[in-house]
């Protein structure tokens, strides 16, 4: 992925207007704080972030640009009651090896963003 097809992927979140709420607590080893808001089809949406913790690269992958800190929990409640919970279990500070980022010669293909949202509409259908 390139710095625009994040952008497209974090659209949505870019123009939330989040609402603290009067909140703290320890979460995964962080101090937290509860910040919750809409989704423009009504959904809710409640984060608990680690202001301490600061992302260098805020350009991607960062789905809430206007907390101060890192996302370590976040709740989507849809329309329909049906909750989606996800959470920061820990953080790695070691070096990672080189061989993480070592491409396999055969047994796959490198598709694009682009490819991907297409097989995602697929399934969706």
């Amino acid at each position: 992925m390139v710095r625009e097809n994040w952008e497209q992927k974090r659209a949505i979140f870019n123009k939330l207007d989040f609402k603290e709420e009067n909140s703290a607590e320890i979460l995964s080893g962080f101090s937290v704080r509860l910040a919750s808001t809409f989704l423009p089809g009504g959904e809710k949406l409640s984060v608990l972030y680690a202001p301490e913790v600061r992302m260098q690269n805020v350009n991607y992958g960062f789905a809430f640009p206007q907390l101060e800190g890192l996302p370590v929990k976040f709740e989507i409640i849809s329309s329909e009651g049906i909750s989606f919970t996800y959470q920061l279990n820990k953080i790695l500070t070691e070096p990672v090896s080189p061989a993480m980022f070592i491409i396999p010669q055969n047994g796959f293909r490198i598709m694009s963003y682009e490819e991907n949202l297409e097989l995602n509409l697929g399934y969706r259908k």
